[in-house]
């Protein structure tokens, strides 16, 4: 059976987190249930405050050399080689990223443009195209609201009542220049339609941007032959 890098990753991260809780343990050390004893022959000595090991002989003015656990030193060695060893791992692997990626995607913002009407366009970036199937998305927000999410080919649209805001094509070239475009306008009250405002939603290599193209007041979209070329029309104020 051939493991996926996702898992390959998950089992490095686990060995690493294994090795730093057996390095820790094992730093820690054990009292085995004592007060005090002789550091030197292990003698137990919790019945007495004596600072001479009747032993051995060994002897120390400071108390807490009495009481120091007694470190596992192989078992500390033993867990930061696991530590060391699955780090190299992942690390000469390139699965740093992909590791990362177990716990879900992330959007990272690259790009804030501000639109006419107080609108913002948003771009962000995912640092893993492989799950999300596209790399870059557009939200256009009015305040904290979104009106409009472009992901790739394909936008989920935050107005669906007409009655606030209209929007018209989505990936049409409504500017007839070979990029695939959103015209869109949120009505702020009866008496303010707003004005349309085009922005370009891709290059011509399909790369997805927010790019404004233009303002248009005093008129509406129509797709006069049902092909999807919409056309502006103007009308007198």
């Amino acid at each position: 059976m051939i493991l996926s890098q996702d898992v390959l990753g998950f089992l490095y991260l686990l060995v690493a987190l294994a090795g730093a809780l057996v390095a820790l343990l094992a730093w820690r050390g054990s009292r085995g249930g004592r007060d005090r004893w002789c550091p030197q022959c292990d003698l137990d000595m919790s019945g007495s405050t004596a600072r001479t090991c009747p032993s051995c002989g060994y002897h120390s003015t400071n108390e807490q050399s009495f009481r120091e656990p007694h470190r596992r030193w192989a078992m500390v060695i033993l867990g930061l080689t696991m530590v060391t060893i699955a780090s190299m791992l992942v690390v000469g692997s390139g699965l740093v990223i992909r590791t990362s990626g177990m716990l879900g995607p992330t959007w990272s913002k690259v790009e804030s443009q501000s639109l006419p009407g107080g609108l913002v366009a948003i771009q962000f970036v995912s640092n893993d195209s492989d799950r999300t199937n596209f790399r870059t998305r557009v939200r256009i927000l009015d305040g904290k609201e979104s009106l409009f999410d472009w992901r790739g080919w394909s936008a989920s649209l935050g107005f669906f009542d007409r009655a606030t805001a209209e929007r018209a094509g989505l990936g049409d070239d409504l500017d007839r220049n070979g990029e695939p475009d959103l015209a869109f306008r949120v009505h702020r009250n009866a008496d303010d339609p707003g004005a349309w405002i085009i922005v370009s939603l891709a290059d011509r290599t399909g790369a997805t941007r927010i790019q404004p193209m233009a303002v248009l007041d005093d008129g509406f979209f129509e797709d006069f032959n049902g092909d999807g070329r919409f056309e502006f029309v103007a009308t007198d104020s």
